[in-house]
């Protein structure tokens, strides 16, 4: 069954206001990449909901660890305070939550959206909304690579929510980095030519050998922009990733590949826009799909590491250019954004969204 359209997130608009930092906490000397991206530190009074709690930037650009707050008594308040926090920190970490059983992790990921139920990874047969994410010595399969999750579907996944409940004493880190960095580390010229350009996203090389768990949820194949759009900050990020892009469309297949190496090394390069996530029994890593990547660092064998994975749906990834911004795609003090702030209105809207009833994971 078709996901409720109308529950999607992204018809909420945002109406807090994001502090930018002034001029002069920017140091003259650095590149323009940091110009860019820097920030001054994370303030939570911003943040009414959450401006009790204690904080820890994973460094400055992503990643934010929230401490003191239980995930099972989450208030409304707070959960559209998180996703305000999430577009400016990609990914958020919570330690500390041994009361987050499969419904807890169910209901709470609810509230960033309605479910994506994977077409052949395991679920748990009381919590079919989770899947299994296991791996063990006999099962050798963390995901050691550069991607976002489920991008061949048609609405990819929004929000991404894992809790482990084992965990190695030493290894299995989760890294992330932001997409929205690897875009603006590009010249302005291939900017030019990747926004002209869409990808074929498939999941048939991946889990096509696996049966599937429904007939009426199949392994999808689709095709999005190279350049995504933000669906609240219209800011642009990467949206390829060695997972689940295919092909460029329009390109001689030596093209193709050439470029999209090219995208995956220059992702993988841009270390200053990395953290690693280190796990620790019960702790819960809640992250932004639309400008994050991810990948397992698979040096824990032969420990074990086991949890499980809520992913909520998204919007239909679209690119929409950024003419108020000119050559520049970084700070938030811009007119889309003011308008934003002012009227509750969206700089950047998704295509319409996919008729209830569509077949999909």
């Amino acid at each position: 069954m078709a996901p409720p359209h109308s529950e999607l997130d992204h018809r909420n608009p945002v109406t807090a206001l994001y502090a930018t930092p002034e001029k002069d906490q920017i140091p003259e000397l650095v590149t323009a990449f940091h110009k860019a991206n820097v920030k001054s530190s994370i303030n939570l009074d911003k943040y009414p909901s959450l401006k009790h709690l204690g904080r820890r930037d994973l460094s400055p650009y992503l990643g934010t660890e929230i401490i003191g707050l239980d995930l099972t008594q989450v208030t409304e308040e707070q959960v559209e305070d998180l996703k305000k926090l999430i577009i400016e920190r990609g990914v958020l970490h919570f330690r500390d939550q041994e009361k987050l059983g499969k419904p807890e992790l169910v209901e709470f990921g609810k509230k960033f959206g309605p479910p994506h139920i994977h077409p052949t990874i395991p679920a748990p047969a009381d919590a079919p909304e989770l899947i299994y994410v296991h791996s063990d010595p006999t099962r050798q399969n963390a995901a050691e690579s550069w991607h976002s999750d489920v991008t061949f579907e048609e609405q990819p996944a929004k929000y991404s929510i894992l809790k482990f409940d084992v965990t190695p004493e030493v290894g299995g880190d989760t890294a992330f980095t932001d997409t929205f960095a690897a875009y603006d580390k590009l010249s302005d010229k291939l900017k030019e030519i990747l926004s002209t350009l869409e990808a074929e996203h498939s999941g048939v090389h991946v889990f096509g050998k696996f049966p599937l768990k429904s007939a009426d949820n199949p392994i999808n194949t689709n095709v999005h922009p190279v350049i995504r759009s933000h669906p609240v900050t219209g800011r642009h990020a990467l949206y390829v990733n060695g997972n689940f892009t295919t092909k460029i469309i329009g390109l001689h297949k030596k093209e193709s590949d050439f470029l999209l190496n090219y995208l995956y090394n220059h992702i993988a390069n841009c270390v200053e826009a990395q953290v690693r996530v280190r796990w620790t029994n019960h702790s819960v890593a809640l992250w932004d799909n639309t400008h994050t990547q991810h990948s397992a660092i698979a040096d824990f064998f032969p420990a074990l590491r086991s949890g499980h994975r809520y992913t909520s749906y998204g919007e239909r990834p679209f690119y929409k250019p950024r003419p108020d911004l000119g050559n520049g795609n970084g700070l938030y003090d811009t007119p889309g954004w003011k308008r934003l702030l002012e009227t509750g209105e969206r700089y950047a809207r998704t295509s319409d969204p996919v008729k209830e009833g569509d077949s999909r994971a």
